[in-house]
């Protein structure tokens, strides 16, 4: 990550940049990888899905923060048995 993306801390409400950070409008698609632990190609999938917020400027495409932050704070149990197994 570059010196513009700032250090997301745990809450109890979820993810949130550190006080006195400067939160950037968009991120890279890299960024966005780092931020949430995936691949690239999951930033990919979540974009086509419409599960994040994109633009294109040129040949890049780059994430809205807010809707990285928007994705972290939502419920994520599709696969999930409330008991904590995956559905087959």
């Amino acid at each position: 990550m570059d010196a513009h993306t700032p250090k997301i801390r745990s809450t109890r409400r979820g993810w949130e940049a550190e006080q006195g950070t400067r939160q950037p409008l968009l991120i890279s698609k890299r960024q966005t990888a780092e931020l949430l632990n995936l691949c690239l190609r999951t930033v990919d999938y979540l974009i086509a899905a419409k599960e994040l917020a994109a633009i294109r400027v040129g040949k890049r495409v780059l994430v809205k923060y807010a809707s990285v932050l928007a994705f972290t704070r939502k419920d994520h149990i599709d696969g999930a048995q409330p008991n904590g197994e995956a559905v087959q």
